[in-house]
């Protein structure tokens, strides 16, 4: 599926006239019925409108506005005559060509003025004439956007595409943006490796200057291939498997991976808490636990501290049990314990390895990760002196983010999902980074600390973020301590 949209007057309008059963932006049009009585039928015709419907819904605009132009102009007035019309003037605004989509669009009004899609082509021609205006004097940058539309992704693609476009608005819309303007393309990812590889290649043959996306890690690695293949910047925003862009110049992650979030653990542990020596408990056979675990472990050894003790522990009934596998006298000379836990039910596997420390009776400092996050009782974890790391925190004493949250409620989408702010930080910080350096390279290597609505970004040189968020209980309490 391809999409172009391209300014700052681009807004939920515009989509709503674009899409018709669904307000998502970058949904498919359903076909369009008759737009009078007693008109008829002409299969032929129909049939080419057909053809034009399914290369909207590919995304295939050009296609698609030849196929609805052949259907209203190589026959007699028929039953989908208007509904090629303005099918026509959509296909062509969605392929950028703005000069022939107000043309035709007005042509419709002028020969059709009393017809149901007028009001429609009117607000349509508004919206071309502007984009016109908007991108006669103003540089572009070509900002890839490549996600999932298969299945149950099509509404995590949506919450990430808002956020997204929202920062797209905010920045072509700054008086800071100079004269620089983004103009977005969609393309789809897929599990199927051969239609991200076409889908990045066509990111590239739009001379987009870098794209964000795919949403997996399995989709990453291919489309990271590819990108470096072509010498084209991309930047995962979701994957947290350190292949993507191990050994790659093109790719960055600004989620960290697995491995980073166990070494920023660390750093913490050692330079921010003072602590120097550590056990580590993870979960054999599971990835995520096991290679935080890792990280954590290869992050203390570099920075000085000592590994009293590793337990891998055989399956995850085993966190319920952790008295059994540890002697509590063993853990009196230990600063701190590394339990990274994963896993679908992680919160109640929290709650159970705590209650084995209960049992121990031994106050030993615990570290974690996100999964202990705002956990139901603050007193239980305040015990242990529990740190842990999270990606994500949103912060409600933040005037921007409650004006955030007005303009998202002005949209008519309900609340806004983590999703729509990682894709609102993520365009947002880069966008910033390319008023100075045009470079997108260059600009992401030297960019530094970035504080997002919910999201930290700092490359610190590398391409993998490794900024995070630090809190602890203490009192019953939850805070943030850096």
């Amino acid at each position: 599926m391809k999409l172009d949209i391209t300014g700052s007057t681009v807004s939920r309008a515009i989509h709503s006239l674009l899409t018709l059963a669904v307000t998502v932006s970058i949904c498919i049009c359903l076909p369009l019925v008759a737009h009078g009585q007693g008109i008829s039928s002409n299969p032929e015709a129909a049939s080419i409108f057909q053809q034009g419907l399914d290369a909207y819904e590919d995304g295939d605009y050009g296609m698609a506005s030849r196929r609805f132009q052949i259907a209203l102009n190589s026959y007699p007035l028929h039953d989908k005559t208007t509904a090629a019309w303005i099918m026509a003037g959509k296909a062509l605004y969605l392929a950028g060509d703005y000069d022939d989509a107000a043309d035709i669009l007005d042509d419709l009004i002028q020969t059709y003025p009393a017809s149901r899609y007028a009001s429609e082509a009117l607000a349509l021609v508004t919206y071309a004439r502007e984009m016109q205006m908007a991108g006669s004097d103003r540089e572009s940058i070509n900002l890839g956007i490549l996600l999932p539309m298969d299945g149950d992704a099509r509404s995590l693609t949506q919450s990430i595409f808002d956020g997204i476009h929202l920062a797209v608005n905010d920045f072509n819309s700054s008086p800071g943006a100079g004269d620089l303007k983004v103009r977005m393309v969609f393309r789809e990812s897929s599990g199927d490796s051969t239609q991200t590889t076409r889908s990045v290649r066509e990111l590239v043959d739009e001379d987009v200057h870098l794209f964000i996306g795919p949403l997996y890690s399995q989709e990453a690695l291919t489309a990271a291939a590819v990108a470096e293949q072509e010498r084209i910047v991309m930047i995962a925003p979701l994957a947290t498997d350190e292949e993507v862009s191990e050994d790659r110049d093109y790719v960055y992650q600004a989620n960290p991976t697995l491995e980073m979030r166990g070494r920023l653990m660390a750093r913490m542990a050692v330079t921010g808490l003072r602590h120097e020596r550590f056990g580590v408990i993870a979960e054999f056979d599971n990835a995520v636990s096991e290679r935080m675990a890792e990280g954590f472990q290869d992050e203390i050894r570099v920075l000085g501290g000592e590994i009293d003790f590793v337990d891998l522990l055989p399956g995850s009934n085993s966190w319920f049990r952790l008295q059994d596998r540890l002697i509590p006298d063993s853990l009196l000379n230990i600063d701190a314990i590394y339990m990274p836990i994963a896993g679908g039910n992680a919160p109640t596997l929290v709650k159970g390895a705590l209650d084995s420390f209960d049992r121990m009776g031994v106050p030993v400092r615990i570290l974690g990760n996100k999964e202990f996050h705002d956990l139901p009782s603050k007193s239980q974890p305040s015990t242990y002196h529990t740190v842990y790391t999270t990606d994500f925190l949103l912060d409600p004493e933040n005037a921007a983010l409650e004006l955030f949250k007005l303009r998202y409620a002005g949209l008519e989408q309900g609340e806004p999902t983590t999703l729509t702010y990682v894709g609102y930080d993520v365009t947002r910080f880069v966008l910033q980074q390319l008023l100075g350096e045009r470079d997108v390279r260059k600009a992401l290597d030297r960019s530094g600390f970035y504080q997002g609505l919910g999201v930290r970004i700092n490359f610190a040189g590398g391409h993998v973020n490794e900024a995070m968020y630090y809190l602890r209980y203490r009192n019953a309490e939850l805070e943030v301590i850096r």
